[in-house]
Parts: C-alpha cells; structure tokens; sequence
C-alpha cells in the first residue's frame, strides 16, 4: 500500500468532515442555544456508550489484513453479532433509566443506540481488508444525503428534526456501509473467532478507551456544570479543531493494515520523514483554518465568536496527534500496544487535575471556556511527552531526527506568529503561508522521492 494511492480516501474524509461541519453550523443557526446545548448532550451520551464494545470492532482492524477470505468472513460474522448483542444491552440499560428518571434524551439514545453503534462495523470492516476505495465512496455519498437531511429537517422541525436527521443518517450509513462494501453478515458463528477477536482487539479498546477519556473527559464534565448556551459555544470550538485533526488520523488509518502486513518497512527513517510530510501539510492547513475562522466565524455565527479562542489555543494539539498515531501504528504492528496504557493514563490524570485546579483551586466561573482549553493543551502535552519516552524505550528508534526537529519546531513557530498576527488584527496570514509554503515545498517533493510513495 502506498501513500499516493490514498488521496481519494483523505478527499472523502474531508468532504464528510466539511459536510459535518456545516451541519454544526446549521444546526448551530437554527436552533437556539439551549436546544444546541440539548442536542450536543446526546451526541456525548451515544459516543460514550460505544465503548461498551470491549473489543470486538478493534480486532477487525487486526485478523483481517492476515487472513484468507474465508477467515475474514468467520470474523465479520462474529463481529457484527457480537457487536449488536453489546449495543442492544446498553440500549436496554437507557431504556430502564428513562422509567426512573423520565429524561426524554435518555428514550431517544435507547432507540437509536443499536443502529447508531452497529453502522461503525462495515467501517472497521473495510479498514481492516484495505478496501479504501468503498469506504471512501460510502463516506461521500452518507455525508452530502446526511447534510441535506439535517439541514432540511432542521429548517422544518427543529430541534425534532436534529433528531429525525441524526436518525436517518445513522441507518442510511449502516445501508450503504454493508452495500457499497459488499459486506454479507450470516449467524454462522464460531466461538474461536469471537475469542480471536477479543484477544486482538482488547489491547487496542483499552487504548482507545483511555485515549477517549482523555480526549472527551473534559467534554462531560463541561457538560454538567456548564449552562448550555455556553457549552454550546465551547463545543463548536472543539468542532472547529476536529477539522484539522482528521488528517493526521486518515492518512494514519489508511497506513495501518501496511504497518500490520509489512511492519519492519517501517524504518526509523521513514517514519520520521512521515511526520515530516504530514507536519508540513498539517501547517499548511492551520494556517488557512486560522484565517479563514478568523475572519467567518464573527460574520456568520456572531453568537460563537468566542469559540475562536478554543480554537486557537488547541491548533497545537494537531501536531501531538501526528506522533500519537505513528507510534500507535508502529506499537499496534509489534503487538506492543500495551506500552500505551502508561501514557494514556498520564494523559487523562493531567487532564482531571488541571480542570481540578482550575475550577476548582482557582474558583474559575465554569463560563470561562479558556481553562477547559488549557486543560485539554497540558493533558495531550503531557501525554504525548510520556509516549515519546516510552517509545524510545520500547523500541530503540528515536523519531527526533534533524529533520523532524526542524520542521516541527518551524512549523510551530509559524503559527505562533500566525495567531499573534490575529490577535493584533494585523491580516497578513496568506502572506505567511505563501512564505512557508515556499520555503518546504521543495523539501517535500525531496521526501515523497526518498520515500518512495
């Protein structure tokens, strides 16, 4: 597999992540604060709730790119099976909890949740077999009919229609995921499958579990002692960064049955001009993204303009996430995932302790989004530090090269300036990214020739 070849798959990526985006700003235009507030509370409810998976999805990502198809077809069996019956429990345990507690958000979740966790499935599925064209087609087509449906139903039926829409989207990509992946599921099941999938898969959900933690922890504590209009402002922030964090985590996912199949290829020195590459592009990326909010967000979501300073002070995270997924790649190839848990549980206790401190030591008003930022910057800092370390340890590959060094700390530097430039209101941005576009162009041509792609 080769980094050339993934370009559509990247595309369609974004075209879903502009798409989604949109629906944010939608959504963010035609309901009211409090109803945006409502809504976001049930999208944190159902992510939470797909970690009841303790594995089975992840192991896709690993038995299938090393075995024949028949083998391939016992374990998607025994996925999707196995998959349903989890989700299916824990809509049964909302459904229980809106007869005590009579929260309408909580019947909704219980409706939805099977679907809403079972579409994921044809998704690891054609991860897992490499089959990136389909899922890039299914990505495209579920994104613009989902766009259409929310901002239809939403214009119509409000805050009903928010979850009309969520509704239909979720089956539409369970629909297209298992068509456009000619992806066949029977109940011929096998019990060695079902334990093949959890012994490979429940290295990575504890990984993820913790990295989920990390990454949304703040969002359900923000949730509850937040008023909704203010966490309505905070979530499009976070939304806004989750733009440029696609990047990193598509070109990674492309890269993984790769790593998997032909993990000693992937050298020292090939990973680090990976980062490279991506470090360059990421900047790129940045730097229109922060011209471009800057100057949108004001005229079009006045009501959120706040949600720029969230913005700003994440921008730094993209680059965390860049090293995050090489070393999880590299780990998950080796059968070394586990070397991840320490990290992750670095990251997530620095993430409770810094909100501790700030809201709790410092009496900051929960209102001030700007130290639940913060909060987020120190815990993947911290994280990401941990990780290297163990990294160097575990394996004996040091990915700070001259190379990475330099056009990681360049690449910081710039947007560094980039942001006190906008603080200043001085709008000389596009002048900074044709500068720094120049500047690493031709070095970047030089990486992709040395690195074969």
């Amino acid at each position: 597999m080769r980094l050339r070849h993934a370009p559509l798959y990247t595309i369609s990526i974004y075209i879903n992540t502009i798409l989604a985006a949109l629906q944010g700003i939608v959504a963010a235009t035609l309901l009211d604060p409090y109803y945006m507030g409502y809504f976001s509370q049930i999208k944190v409810i159902l992510a939470y709730l797909m970690m009841i998976n303790v594995g089975f999805i992840n192991g896709l990502l690993i038995v299938l790119p090393k075995s024949d198809r028949q083998t391939q077809q016992e374990y998607i069996n025994a996925g999707f099976w196995m998959s349903l019956a989890l989700y299916s429990l824990g809509a049964f345990v909302f459904l229980i909890l809106y007869f005590i507690m009579h929260e309408k958000s909580f019947l909704f979740v219980a409706i939805v949740f099977p679907i809403y966790g079972i579409k994921e499935i044809p998704i690891y599925i054609m991860r897992g077999k490499g089959d990136f064209k389909s899922l890039s087609i299914m990505y495209i087509i579920s994104s613009i009919v989902s766009f259409a449906l929310i901002t239809g139903l939403i214009y119509y039926f409000k805050f009903i229609g928010a979850l009309g829409a969520l509704s239909l989207t979720v089956i539409l990509m369970l629909v297209l995921g298992l068509g456009v992946g000619k992806i066949r599921v029977s109940l011929k099941i096998k019990k060695q499958r079902i334990v093949g999938l959890f012994r490979n898969g429940i290295f990575i959900y504890i990984k993820d579990f913790f990295r989920f933690l990390k990454s949304s922890m703040e969002k359900l504590i923000m949730m509850f002692i937040m008023p909704k209009e203010v966490y309505a402002v905070y979530t499009v922030g976070i939304v806004m960064i989750s733009f440029f964090d696609i990047l990193p985590s598509t070109i990674f996912q492309y890269l993984l049955p790769d790593f998997i199949r032909e993990g000693t290829k992937w050298s020292e020195e090939r990973m680090s001009k990976t980062i490279s590459i991506i470090t360059y592009i990421m900047t790129v990326l940045l730097l229109g993204g922060i011209y471009v909010f800057s100057m949108l967000i004001p005229k079009i979501l006045p009501a959120y303009t706040s949600s720029l300073i969230i913005f700003y002070l994440l921008t730094f995270t993209c680059y965390i996430n860049i090293w995050n997924y090489i070393i999880y790649n590299k780990f998950v190839s080796e059968n070394k995932i586990k070397y991840m848990y320490a990290s992750q549980f670095i990251g997530l206790f620095a993430l409770l302790v810094s909100i501790a401190v700030f809201y709790g030591l410092m009496n900051v008003n929960v209102s001030d989004m700007i130290f639940a930022a913060y909060s987020i910057l120190i815990a993947r800092t911290a994280y990401i530090i941990s990780l290297i370390i163990i990294f160097r340890a575990s394996t004996s590959l040091n990915l700070f090269t001259p190379e990475t060094s330099i056009i990681s700390g360049s690449s910081i530097l710039t947007i560094i300036a980039a942001l006190l430039l906008v603080s200043r209101n001085i709008h000389i941005i596009p002048l900074l990214l044709f500068a720094y576009s120049i500047i690493y162009f031709k070095r970047l041509r030089a990486w992709i020739r040395e690195l074969t792609l």
